[in-house]
């Protein structure tokens, strides 16, 4: 097991921690309260509080913990905002999405600029643990992460990750897995097993908005199971396919066992945003170091 995965554990563990202290106390059942900032989503204006209620009458099982268990933060202790990266393809496509593409080089300019001033990438599952649980954060932290599962996530990305020690977040919509400009399972294994965090697209890459209920669970859930069976681990993190979401759409994310979801919306992620509307900074093709750090405000 990586460094990185030991840590995730950790924070994994100490969830749950949470959850047999409050089964001991008698508290079988607990609400989790996510407030949504006005935000406007899709023409839809946002601005209230949204309770999802969560119980359980499953036993909890005997786990082994691991000492010593990083303390909690405080919520005033807490990072206040995490800039979170939006990025799809590594390579030299001059189509018509060309400003998709990030060359390589650009992409390596990029993660020596981050590296050079202090960041340290983390993952959604982190940047979550952090803002729900408390769980610690290296200084500075920053979120990489890469929307659709194309091939040169694992041929030009992952390389140049791994080589500085850094990490990120792929986004898959599964309908892509096997295909010839897709991801193919063994890398998708591979990269979660080195420490990169897998999260779901969906199966088709559909504008959940105009989906009927039935199909818009099938999406989320056949996503999740897939991926899930792939890595050997549970899947969290959610990114809507074109940043599109409404209320119902997040209310079906949250109820299919996913604990965070990115859009496509511009701007820094705030601790007291809707974990499950996050936004995420958009990174073109031309983009240099010094404008990703510009981007992020640093």
């Amino acid at each position: 097991m990586s460094k990185r995965q030991k840590q995730i554990a950790t924070i994994i563990i100490a969830g749950v921690i949470i959850l047999l202290a409050l089964f001991i106390y008698g508290k079988k059942s607990f609400t989790g309260t996510f407030f949504c900032l006005s935000n406007i989503v899709d023409g839809e204006e946002e601005g209230r509080q949204e309770n999802i209620s969560l119980e359980s009458e499953e036993e909890l099982s005997p786990i082994a913990l691991p000492e010593p268990l990083p303390e909690p933060l405080t919520p005033e202790d807490r990072e206040k905002s995490i800039p979170i990266l939006m990025y799809h393809s590594i390579g030299d496509n001059d189509g018509h999405y060309a400003s998709l593409y990030v060359r390589e080089s650009e992409f390596a300019d990029h993660l020596d600029a981050l590296m050079g001033q202090g960041y340290h990438t983390i993952t959604m599952a982190e940047l979550t643990a952090h803002w729900v649980l408390g769980m610690p954060l290296p200084p500075k932290p920053v979120v990489l992460t890469f929307d659709d599962g194309y091939r040169d996530a694992y041929t030009a990305a992952f390389p140049l990750l791994q080589e500085r020690g850094m990490c990120a977040v792929f986004y898959i919509d599964t309908q892509k897995i096997d295909k010839d400009y897709g991801l193919l399972a063994d890398m998708i294994k591979e990269m979660h097993e080195t420490g990169m965090e897998i999260g779901s697209h969906t199966v088709h890459h559909l504008d959940l908005t105009t989906l009927k209920v039935d199909m818009l669970k099938k999406e989320l859930a056949d996503s999740r199971t897939m991926l899930e069976e792939l890595c050997g681990g549970e899947i969290i993190s959610f990114c809507y396919p074109a940043g599109r979401n409404n209320a119902e759409v997040r209310e079906a994310v949250a109820a299919s066992g996913y604990q965070n979801a990115t859009t496509t919306r511009g701007g820094r992620a705030f601790m007291d945003d809707d974990i499950f509307a996050l936004k995420r900074l958009r990174i073109n093709r031309g983009d240099t170091g010094e404008d990703i750090l510009k981007k992020i405000g640093d």
